[in-house]
């Protein structure tokens, strides 16, 4: 059995916890048996995960926990509908797991089309190619080596430039506008 997770704050208007919510639902009563699902993070949204009894609530993880989680992730579903860079994105690919994620966002500075899975942030999108995901897994084998040379290639520096780059230009839209 594969594990499918989400790491990050339950946000739906961001991170589109609702939209990773609603399809593995879908497909946990399709094929119960197919995947286990975990969230690691913080439960801003308030979700109520007693609605969710199929799907394993860590909440915020210490660092080695994380990476353990990492490591113990099969499958890690990044459905933001907004993310400036999407460090989750990084750390999945760096531990080897498989990634879907959408384009047009932050992650494009590291996502290829050989690296990940593209998803479109809906539920039909992430519900259809998750189950696919979790199928044929085996499948995927040079996406996810893909993935871990990616990850490599990125420097906690060069990561920490970027933000520090995206910090400064939004403050200088924010005093430009007064």
């Amino acid at each position: 059995t594969l594990n499918v997770a989400y790491y990050g704050r339950m946000d739906k208007k961001g991170k589109g916890s609702d939209l990773f919510l609603e399809a593995v639902t879908k497909n946990n009563e399709a094929k119960p048996d197919a995947a286990k699902y975990h969230v690691y993070g913080d439960n801003q949204d308030e979700i109520d995960f007693d609605q969710y009894p199929f799907i394993e609530y860590h909440g915020i993880v210490s660092d080695d926990d994380l990476l353990q989680a990492y490591k113990d992730s099969d499958i890690v579903v990044m459905p933001s509908t907004y993310e400036p860079f999407g460090l989750v994105g990084l750390e999945a690919m760096a531990s080897g797991c498989l990634l879907l994620a959408p384009r047009g966002q932050g992650m494009d500075e590291y996502l290829t089309e050989d690296n990940h899975i593209r998803i479109e942030a809906k539920v039909e999108s992430i519900t259809e190619v998750l189950q696919e995901a979790i199928e044929n897994h085996d499948k995927y084998t040079a996406t996810k080596a893909a993935g871990v040379k990616t990850a490599a290639e990125w420097k906690p520096s060069e990561i920490a430039q970027k933000t520090l780059n995206l910090l400064k230009r939004l403050l200088e839209t924010t005093e430009a506008k007064g």
